[in-house]
């Protein structure tokens, strides 16, 4: 783990038009910290999975993001595009964890999408 208290597990994600490097935020002090106080270029080719998650916030963002629920199996249930900072955004019920990476001109998650984040 490193100092920002994110996990050093990353993954490719094969179903994405992009590929994809996933970075893990799997504890409080991760999860709270998200994205905050970052650039967009930095997580450009990147996203973060929040895990557990079933919301989020955008406060203290500089720039919008792509954010996916994702359920049990990894499967896009619900997903927001271009989400302006200081916005909240509830996932549905069986949402168990959170996709979301800077909003670009990279096509954005889709429905029904598997996001492969997890280590084999």
């Amino acid at each position: 783990m490193n100092d920002d208290g994110v996990s050093g597990r990353t993954g490719q994600n094969r179903d994405d038009m992009v590929s994809t490097r996933t970075v893990v935020a799997d504890t409080f002090r991760a999860r709270a910290r998200g994205l905050i106080a970052t650039s967009a270029d930095e997580w450009e080719g990147r996203q973060l999975i929040l895990t557990p998650c079933k919301s989020v916030h955008t406060f203290g963002m500089r720039y919008a993001l792509d954010i996916a629920f994702l359920d049990s199996r990894s499967d896009v249930i619900a997903y927001y595009r271009r989400v302006a900072p200081n916005r909240v955004r509830i996932g549905p019920r069986s949402s168990c964890f959170v996709a979301e990476r800077p909003s670009r001109a990279h096509p954005c998650y889709e429905m029904g999408q598997h996001i492969d984040w997890r280590e084999r």
